[in-house]
């Protein structure tokens, strides 16, 4: 059943690559290894992801819905099911 499937396969002629192209792709992946990355931009990030953190430790920590002692009273368990009527 597969050999049938792949039978189109056999047609495709086969093509030889420009000599310069292995070199080429060989320089690009061997250039990559560099990650071009300043103190600048890692002082930024670091501080982005600090506010982000505060300001969610501020929004949870603040809220006054939230009851610390009885958790299961933030999420709505009533019994009527009026959602499906």
């Amino acid at each position: 059943m597969t050999d049938n499937f792949l039978d189109p396969l056999k047609k495709i002629k086969k093509v030889d690559a420009p000599p310069f192209l292995f070199s080429k792709i060989q320089n690009r992946i061997s250039g990559s290894d560099e990650l071009n990355l300043n103190y600048r931009t890692i002082l930024l990030g670091g501080l982005s992801l600090a506010m982000v953190i505060l300001l969610n430790l501020a929004v949870m920590l603040n809220d006054p819905s939230v009851n610390n002692n009885k958790p299961e009273e933030g999420y709505y368990t009533g019994s009527s099911n009026t959602l499906y009527k």
